[in-house]
């Protein structure tokens, strides 16, 4: 189960501790082990605008249907609240190493402002 990064609840907004939660509940146990991390980032994450929509970064091993899917529902979820617009972004490796201008500006924004509400822990090395 996806569970919010307990640091995060201190930096979030009512309404951004509302949309994180929905947004976590709704991916699938079994996408789990394919995501790295979930950043929220853009105008929420810094508090300035309450109109604008919830930007999600989703860093993940591979771009794959099964995913892409599965992070779409947890968008609808979020929207079907009634309140908050929210968009999601995926990103795996192969788009960091060669990025559009846009995206890379994206990535810097999401790296700058963002606030990590989960994170894969890393494989722990069996001796």
């Amino acid at each position: 189960m996806f569970r919010l990064v307990p640091s995060a609840t201190v930096r979030l907004s009512p309404e951004a501790l509302l949309v994180a939660e929905s947004f976590l509940a709704a991916l699938p146990p079994y996408v789990q082990a394919q995501i790295r991390s979930v950043r929220l980032f853009g105008p929420q994450a810094r508090r300035f605008d309450p109109e604008s929509p919830f930007d999600l970064l989703v860093f993940a091993d591979e771009r794959n249907v099964e995913l892409k899917t599965a992070v779409a529902i947890a968008v609808s979820a979020v929207e079907a609240e009634g309140l908050y617009a929210a968009n999601a972004t995926l990103c795996t490796p192969g788009d960091l190493r060669d990025p559009t201008r846009l995206f890379a500006r994206l990535l810097h924004n999401a790296e700058r402002e963002g606030i990590d509400l989960w994170a894969r822990e890393p494989a722990t090395a069996v001796a």
